[in-house]
């Protein structure tokens, strides 16, 4: 499967890249979405002079795109005379910015659990969609088993009711939100396979990111949410975390994201795995935070990862038999 990919992807040849493992689109996907799993618990577990949603926002992203811009330089990864391809920069780092804005606002206004199970589980159904009417191209037998699969597992981990899973109605209002969040997002994936192709990824990821930035500060900005004075107040332990939050999960977190769609089969099994990422929140949650994994929530995380085997199997059967999914 190798063999099938590098020529497909070959900002990826080279020394630096002298092997890639058969499954490295799907590993790498898996990582991002273990890596924005630790956000929830990388906040909560910062203990005083919290940061309002927007500043934090603006300085992890912030942080990941300075990081992934400068190792490009370093490395040598910033391409000279290229033309770049500014429609997919500019949809990635858009799409990225209204994400987050609409994430946090989403929460607010319909709460944590639905949120997460819309934004999940839709952006993988809108690109699916769009491949089959304007690419002509539906999913394999086994990604639309997965999708459905993991949806499910979605649902049994966040949905069961306690107190803190409790639905409350949602307006207008609300699903304008999760619905603009949702197809950010798929944006985002449709425009990072699409960057990580043509542009190296430390260069590309790092510039998208940069965008998000620019447009996260403007919207805080505007709202005067914006309130640098609370970082030079923190703590050296929620200076660590910050710190963890930039590098890792957001710079790391997308650029893994961006290699590992352009890697995998198709935006739709690439989405699906990250479907894993509420399995791996969950998870955290109950061994760092002491939260509780409740039967519905174990049954769920077998269900992602039972969604997980099936992509797994997908992305390697042949393209004829996998339909191209």
């Amino acid at each position: 499967m190798t063999n099938v990919l590098l020529p497909a992807f070959p900002n990826l040849k080279g020394p630096r890249f002298p092997a890639l493992l058969p499954f490295a689109g799907l590993l790498l996907v898996m990582l991002a979405a273990a890596l924005w799993a630790t956000v929830g618990v990388a906040v909560g577990m910062m203990d005083s002079h919290r940061l309002g949603a927007d500043t934090l926002g603006f300085v992890r992203t912030l942080i990941g795109a300075a990081v992934l811009l400068a190792a490009a330089v370093a490395t040598g990864g910033v391409p000279r005379g290229m033309r770049l391809p500014a429609l997919p920069l500019l949809v990635f780092g858009i799409g990225a910015a209204i994400f987050q804005v609409c994430l946090f606002r989403a929460f607010r206004e319909v709460g944590v659990t639905i949120t997460v199970t819309v934004t999940v589980c839709l952006p993988p159904l809108i690109l699916a969609v769009a491949d089959a009417m304007f690419a002509r191209r539906l999913p394999c037998a086994l990604v639309t088993t997965a999708l459905v699969v993991a949806g499910a597992g979605v649902a049994a981990i966040l949905l069961p009711g306690s107190e803190a899973h409790l639905l409350r109605p949602v307006n207008a209002g609300g699903w304008i939100l999760l619905l603009t969040a949702s197809f950010a997002f798929a944006g985002v994936a449709a425009s990072a396979r699409r960057l990580s192709g043509v542009v190296p990824p430390l260069f590309g990821t790092g510039l998208g990111l940069a965008i998000c930035t620019v447009l996260l500060a403007g919207h805080a900005l505007i709202g005067g949410s914006l309130d640098m004075a609370q970082v030079a107040t923190l703590e050296r332990r929620d200076l660590a975390i910050l710190l963890y939050l930039g590098l890792f999960a957001t710079g790391g977190a997308y650029l893994a994201f961006a290699v590992g769609i352009r890697l995998c089969r198709s935006s739709t099994s690439g989405l699906v795995a990250s479907m894993i990422e509420p399995a791996i929140a969950a998870a955290l949650a109950a061994a760092l935070l002491g939260e509780f994994l409740r039967p519905m929530e174990l049954v769920g995380c077998a269900g992602v990862i039972t969604a997980m085997v099936l992509i797994w199997r997908a992305e390697t059967r042949p393209a004829a038999s996998a339909g191209q999914a």
